[in-house]
């Protein structure tokens, strides 16, 4: 014969009580209780929230966090070297981009036949030089060039000490 193992009922509700208060007091821990108002953050930060301009908003919200916890000079660098290699390129969405950029041309390529000049600068960009701008004279590695921003939304290099500009178009 074989027997039969029942059990206690009192037994099989304590059990399940002790699993539902461990779980209870496991979500409990993990999530703070309802009637607990979390912190509020600080105006500053809720002022920059309502700002409409992606780059306004932005710059609010560097300002508010630089005044609470301090200006960290590593990111203030890592930004502008960011900007400084993207200068030529399209806005991307966080809007950086710089007006003038300074570099030494590093190595010049033309093409006689199809009359297209490119210059490599020490900062690993290269610019096809346009046809549009006054400058004569000849670009030559070494040389120390400015690359503007123009009035009409392009690109425009200088050479020290040189009269005159050429358009100039980023290639890579």
């Amino acid at each position: 014969m074989e027997m039969q193992r029942t059990r206690c009922p009192l037994r099989r509700s304590v059990h399940a009580r002790v699993v539902g208060l461990s779980l209870a007091i496991g979500v409990g821990a993990a999530c703070p209780p309802v009637g607990f108002a979390q912190e509020t953050p600080p105006k500053d930060l809720l002022d920059c929230r309502a700002i409409g301009s992606d780059d306004d908003r932005l710059a609010c919200y560097d300002a508010a966090l630089d005044a609470q916890y301090g200006v960290d000079e590593e990111l203030v660098e890592k930004r502008k070297e960011y900007r400084r290699q993207r200068f030529g390129l399209p806005v991307d969405s966080s809007g950086a981009r710089m007006t003038e950029l300074e570099a030494i041309v590093a190595a010049v390529d033309s093409n006689l036949r199809t009359r297209q000049t490119t210059v490599a600068l020490d900062n690993g960009q290269e610019w096809q030089v346009l046809s549009t701008g006054g400058l004569r004279a000849q670009f030559k590695p070494g040389q120390s060039v400015t690359i503007s921003e123009s009035a009409t939304g392009g690109y425009r290099i200088r050479i020290a000490d040189k009269k005159g500009f050429k358009g100039v178009s980023r290639v890579r």
